[in-house]
C-alpha cells in the first residue's frame, strides 16, 4: 500500500502544474485591435485607405454636397450590369449610407453639383447601346430625383465641371452601331432656366478625359481619340471669351483618369496608359495653372481606371474603378490623398472690428521651415499683425511689413534646427487685420504671393518640399450683438427677439455649433461693455434675453470673432473636485446621492442653494460611461417656467451639459430647492460606487444674475451606488451547488479586477492588483479570502478556514473601487475533481503511479494535449502487467473535512477502487488528493467514467482511459 508520504515528489510536481491550471481555469484572453495607421509616403502627400464602396463598380458618377461624397450608378464589367445604386459617404464617420436610387441605371455619365444638388447627364445604360441624353437631378434635402431638360448630344465617357452654377459637359463618345465616335462637343446646362447651350468645341475630340474648374475656367485633361490611347493634351476653356487654349501636356498621357483641385493645383490620378503598359496605373501628377507646369506626386496605392474622385476639406477621395483592359474587374476601393498644404482659414467680422485668420499647415511630418506672403485689399483690410499659432510654439517668426501699402505682408516660420512639424493639421500663425469702418458687405480674398517673402517649405536639411497653397477670405458682415436668427447672418434690422434668445441659449449649451467670424462675434455678447469676451457661456444667453426684453438697448456687433483659449468662467473652480466647505456669499449646486441597479434606470436630483439673485446657471455632469448612461433631464417642480438646454453630444464619453435660465429679469428665490431631475441608467456590468462630478465640458460651470454678471458658486459632487453581482463556483467542478471551507473557489463577474495577476507563492496574498474578496458566513463572521488569481472577469480564491456552513455572502472589491456581491452555500464537504481541460469535464487532471515488483516507482500522465482538437485527450493506462500495482492520484478540492476514509468511494467504470488516502494534498492551499489502486481486472475497458463520492456527496464525473 502506498503512503501519502511516499508520494511527496509527485505532489510537488502536480502542485506546480495545477497552480498554472487553476490560474488559467476559464480565463479569457483579450486581443486588442491594432491601431489604424496611415501610410506616410515620401514626397508630397499621404494616401489612406478608407471604408470601401458598398458594391464594386467602375465609371461611377459623383459629387460633393455639404462635405458629403455622393456616388451614383456605375458598371460591372464582369456581369455587364449597369447600376442605379446611390450612396453617400461621410468622411467624418468613415461610413456609407444608401440614398434614393437614381431613376436611370447607367455608367460613365457626366456629373456636377450646383446649388446643393447633384446633376447627372448622359452615360450608357448597357454596353454598346446608344448613349443617353437623360439629365436627372438629386435633392439631398428631400432625398428625391427629378428629370430635367435632355442634353442635346447623347454621349457617355465625357467630362464635366461646374462654373458659376452651370454644368459644363465636354467631349465623350456615342455608342452607335457598335462604333464609338469621339466628340469635341461642349454643352452647358443652366439649372436656373433648365436649358442647354452649345459652346465652342474643344480643339481635340476625346472620350474618357477628366475636367476641373479652376479660377472660373474649364480644364480638360487626357482621354483617348477614336481608340488611340492616350491623349496628353490639356485644353482650357474661358467662358468669358468662348475660346479654348492649350497648356502644358500631362507627363503621362492616359485615359479614364480622375482628378481634383487642392490649393489651386489640379491632381490627375490613375487611368490606363497606352499599350504595352499595364492595363491600369496609380500614377499621380499635379498641374499648377500659375506656372503651367506639372510635377510627380506620390502614386495611388491601388492602380485603377474608371474611378470617381472628389475633394472634401483639402482631401481627395478616389472611389471605385476597375483593373484590366476591356471589360475590367470592378473595384470598391476607397482611398484618400492629402497633400502638403498651407492654407488660410476664412473668417468674417463686422466693419470697424478686428478679424483673425489662422494659417494652417497640413504637414507630412518633414517640414522644418516655411515662408510665404499674404495678399489683401487695402481698401478693406489694414494693420496686419501676426503671432505664432498653437502648433508653432518655440518656432521663430519673421515678419516683413515693407509692402503693406501694396497689400502684401511676408511671413516666415522656422523651428529650431533638426526639429520638424508633426504630421497632421498644424496651426502656424494667426494673422489679424482691421476691417475698415466704412467697409461694405463683401467677401474679400486673402491669398498667397511671393513678395516680399517667397512661397517655400523646407526640411531640416534645407531640401525644398513641394507644397500647395489654398487662399482664404474675409467676409464683412454688418450686424448687431445677439442678433443670431435667422442663421447665419441674423435679420440685421437692429432688433433682437425671443428667437435670438433661444438660439443664443443653444449656442451657449453647445447644442448648435457657432461659426467662427461674424456669427460668433454676434453670439458672444457678454459682457455688454466689451461686446463679448471670446467665450460663449450662460452669460451670453442671459444678455441676449436682456436685449430681447428691451432691458438693454441693442448695439452694433463687435468684439472677438473666435473663441479665446480656456472655457472656465472667471469665478469657476478649475477642477471637478467637490468642495466640502461652502464659501460665504456663494450659491451651491449639489448632486444628491442615488442608488441604481445594473441594467435599470433611476433619478438623480440636482439641488440648488440660491441666495436670491441668480437668473441662470450652467454646468456639465461628468460620469463613467462604462457604468452609467444618460437618459434625460427635466426641470424640477420648483423650477417650472425656467428654460432648459441639454447638450448630450458627449454623453457617450460621460459628459452632459445642462443650462437653466429663468425669463429675463427674474431671479430664483433664496433657499434650497430641487433644480433638475436627471434620469440615468446603470449599465449591465456596472457595480459599486460611481462618482459624479460637475465640470466644464461641453457647458462650463457658471452662475449669472439677471444683469448677466457672473456669481461665485460652489459645486458639490455626488455618488451613485450600483450593486453588481458575482457568481462563485467550485474551481475544480464548476458546480455552484456548494463549496466547502478551505476549498478552491472561482468567482465570475464583470470588473472584478483592473488587470490580470497571479499569486507568486505561499502563503497566498489577500490582495492582488488591488482586488479583495470578503466572505460573510451564516454566523455573521466576515473573513478576507486568500487569492490565487484575479482578472476583470474572474477571481480564484480560497474559502477561508472556519467559514460556517449555511448561506454566505461574497463581496469582491476591485482595485478601482467597484463592488460586486453574490451568495453561495457552504457545506462541510463539497467534493470537486479537476479536469485536464479546466472545465470540470472530460479527462481527469491526474497521474498514475506504477510500483513494480521490486518496489521501483514511476509516474505516467493520463492526459496529453491534442493540437488538432485543441484540447486534452486521454492517455490509456496499462494495468495488465503481473506483479505491478497501479495507483490513480486524483486532485480536487472540498473533501479534506470528510468523516472517515470509509465514507470515500471511487468507482472506475462502475468498479470500486480501494482508496488508501483522501485528504489535503499539503503543498498547495486548498488542493485535496485521493490515492486509489486500479485492479488488473479493468484491463481493456477503454475510456470510462470515474465517479467520486465523499460523505454521500457526489463529485463531478471525469474520464480515465484503461488500455
Amino acid at each position: 500500500m502506498t503512503s501519502k508520504a511516499s508520494l511527496a515528489a509527485t505532489r510537488v510536481f502536480i502542485a506546480a502544474g495545477l497552480l498554472i491550471l487553476i490560474a488559467l481555469c476559464g480565463a479569457v484572453k483579450l486581443i486588442q485591435p491594432a491601431a489604424a495607421k496611415s501610410l506616410l509616403l515620401p514626397g508630397t502627400g499621404t494616401w489612406v485607405t478608407r471604408t470601401a464602396l458598398p458594391a464594386a463598380r467602375e465609371h461611377v458618377m459623383s459629387g460633393v454636397i455639404n462635405d458629403l461624397l455622393y456616388v451614383a450608378g456605375g458598371f460591372n464589367g464582369i456581369s455587364l450590369t449597369a447600376f442605379n445604386d446611390f450612396e453617400v459617404y461621410d468622411p467624418a464617420t468613415n461610413a456609407w449610407q444608401p440614398r434614393a436610387s437614381m431613376p436611370t441605371a447607367r455608367w460613365a455619365a457626366a456629373a456636377g453639383v450646383s446649388n446643393g444638388k447633384l446633376y447627372v447627364a448622359g452615360g450608357s445604360a448597357v454596353l454598346s447601346a446608344p448613349s443617353l441624353r437623360t439629365l436627372e437631378v438629386y435633392d439631398p434635402v428631400s432625398n428625391t430625383w427629378a428629370t430635367k431638360a435632355q442634353m442635346p448630344t447623347p454621349r457617355s465617357t465625357s467630362a464635366a465641371a461646374v462654373i458659376d452654377g452651370k454644368l459644363y459637359v465636354a467631349g465623350g463618345a456615342n455608342a452607335v452601331n457598335n462604333t464609338f465616335p469621339r466628340t469635341n462637343v461642349l454643352e452647358v446646362y443652366d439649372p436656373a432656366t433648365d436649358t442647354w447651350t452649345t459652346k465652342a468645341p474643344m480643339l481635340t475630340a476625346r472620350a474618357y478625359p477628366t475636367a476641373e474648374a479652376i479660377d472660373g475656367k474649364l480644364y480638360v485633361v487626357g482621354g483617348d481619340n477614336n481608340g488611340t490611347c492616350c491623349i496628353g493634351t490639356v485644353e482650357v476653356y474661358d467662358p468669358a471669351t468662348n475660346v479654348w487654349t492649350t497648356k502644358a501636356p500631362i507627363p503621362t498621357p492616359r485615359a479614364s483618369l480622375v482628378s481634383g483641385v487642392i490649393g489651386g493645383r489640379l491632381y490627375a490620378i490613375g487611368g490606363f496608359p497606352p499599350l504595352p503598359s499595364p492595363a491600369e496605373t496609380g500614377i499621380t501628377e499635379s498641374y499648377d495653372p500659375a506656372t503651367n507646369t506639372w510635377r510627380a506626386e506620390d502614386p495611388m496605392p491601388t492602380a485603377r481606371w474608371g474611378a470617381a474622385a472628389e475633394v472634401i476639406n483639402d482631401t481627395l477621395y478616389v472611389v471605385g474603378g476597375a483593373t484590366g483592359r476591356g471589360q475590367g474587374i470592378p473595384l470598391a476601393t476607397n482611398e484618400a490623398f492629402s497633400p502638403r498644404l498651407v492654407r488660410v482659414l476664412s473668417n468674417s467680422a463686422a466693419p470697424g472690428s478686428n478679424v483673425v485668420l489662422p494659417v494652417e499647415l497640413v504637414s507630412l511630418g518633414d517640414e522644418n521651415a516655411l515662408g510665404f506672403s499674404l495678399t489683401f485689399d487695402t481698401n478693406i483690410l489694414s494693420n496686419p499683425q501676426a503671432a505664432l499659432g498653437t502648433d508653432a510654439v518655440g518656432a521663430t517668426l519673421n515678419l516683413n511689413f515693407s509692402q503693406t501699402a501694396q497689400g502684401r505682408v511676408g511671413l516666415a516660420v522656422a523651428l529650431p534646427a533638426t526639429q520638424r512639424f508633426a504630421a497632421g493639421t498644424r496651426q502656424l500663425v494667426n494673422v489679424t487685420f482691421t476691417i475698415a469702418a466704412n467697409a461694405p458687405a463683401v467677401t474679400t480674398p486673402v491669398g498667397f504671393a511671393d513678395q516680399p517673402i517667397s512661397r517655400e517649405a523646407a526640411d531640416a536639411a534645407a531640401v525644398i518640399l513641394p507644397t500647395s497653397y489654398t487662399p482664404g477670405s474675409v467676409t464683412v458682415s454688418p450686424g448687431y450683438e445677439a442678433d443670431v436668427t435667422p442663421r447665419p447672418n441674423g435679420n440685421n434690422n437692429g432688433t433682437v427677439t425671443i428667437a435670438d434668445w433661444v438660439q443664443a441659449g443653444r449656442f451657449a449649451a453647445g447644442v448648435d455649433a457657432v461659426a467662427a467670424g461674424n456669427e460668433f462675434q454676434r453670439a458672444d455678447c457678454a459682457p455688454k461693455e466689451t461686446k463679448g469676451d471670446g467665450k460663449l457661456s450662460i452669460a451670453d444667453w442671459v444678455q441676449a434675453g436682456r436685449y430681447a426684453a428691451g432691458l438693454d438697448a441693442v448695439v452694433s456687433a463687435g468684439g472677438p470673432t473666435a473663441p479665446v483659449s480656456g472655457l472656465l468662467a472667471e469665478n469657476d473652480t478649475p477642477n471637478d473636485a467637490p468642495q466640502a466647505v461652502e464659501q460665504q456669499a456663494a450659491c451651491t449646486v449639489r448632486l444628491r446621492n442615488a442608488n441604481l441597479i445594473p441594467g435599470q434606470q433611476g433619478a438623480l436630483a440636482v439641488e440648488f442653494d440660491a441666495l436670491g439673485n441668480e437668473n441662470a446657471l450652467g454646468f456639465s455632469l461628468n460620469f463613467d460611461p462604462g457604468k452609467l448612461r444618460f437618459v434625460s433631464a427635466a426641470v424640477a417642480s420648483e423650477a417650472i417656467g425656467a428654460a432648459l438646454n441639454v447638450n448630450a453630444n458627449q454623453a457617450a464619453n460621460g459628459r452632459v451639459g445642462l443650462a437653466v435660465a429663468l425669463p429675463a429679469g427674474q431671479s430664483f428665490a433664496a433657499g434650497t430647492r430641487p433644480l433638475l431631475v436627471v434620469t440615468l441608467a446603470a449599465t449591465a456590468n456596472a457595480a459599486g460606487a460611481v462618482m459624479l462630478t460637475l465640470g466644464d465640458a461641453p457647458i462650463g460651470r457658471e452662475v449669472v444674475d439677471a444683469a448677466a454678471r457672473g456669481l461665485t458658486a460652489n459645486w458639490v459632487a455626488g455618488v451613485v451606488m450600483v450593486a453588481r453581482t458575482v457568481a462563485s463556483v467550485s474551481a475544480a467542478s464548476f458546480s455552484a451547488s456548494a463549496v466547502a471551507s478551505e476549498a478552491m473557489v472561482a468567482a465570475f463577474g464583470v470588473g472584478l479586477a483592473t488587470t490580470t495577476q497571479t499569486a507568486n507563492g505561499l502563503p497566498l496574498p489577500t490582495t492582488l492588483a488591488g482586488t479583495v474578496v470578503r466572505v460573510r458566513d451564516g454566523a455573521g463572521v466576515e473573513r478576507v479570502a486568500p487569492l490565487f488569481f484575479v482578472a476583470p472577469g474572474q477571481v480564484n480564491y480560497l474559502m477561508p478556514l472556519g467559514t460556517a456552513a449555511g448561506e454566505a455572502e461574497v463581496t469582491v472589491t476591485s482595485g478601482d473601487g467597484a463592488v460586486s456581491t453574490g451568495k453561495l452555500r457552504i457545506a462541510p464537504v463539497a467534493p470537486g475533481l479537476f479536469a485536464a481541460n479546466a472545465n470540470g469535464q472530460g479527462v481527469a487532471a491526474a497521474v498514475a503511479l506504477r510500483v513494480s515488483a521490486n518496489g521501483a516507482q514511476s509516474f505516467e500522465p493520463l492526459a496529453r494535449f491534442d493540437a488538432v482538437l485543441n484540447r486534452f485527450v486521454a492517455v490509456p493506462l496499462d494495468v495488465s502487467a503481473d506483479g505491478e500495482q497501479v495507483f490513480l492520484l486524483l486532485y480536487g478540492t472540498g473533501w479534506r473535512a470528510r468523516n472517515s476514509l470509509s465514507t470515500v468511494s471511487v468507482k472506475l467504470g462502475n468498479v470500486d477502487l480501494p482508496v488508501s488516502f483522501a485528504g489535503a494534498q499539503g503543498d498547495l492551499a486548498g488542493l485535496d488528493q485521493i490515492n486509489a489502486r486500479v485492479p488488473r481486472g479493468l484491463a481493456g475497458r477503454g475510456e470510462v467514467d470515474l465517479a467520486l463520492n465523499v460523505d454521500g456527496v457526489a463529485a463531478n464525473v471525469v474520464r480515465v482511459a484503461i488500455k
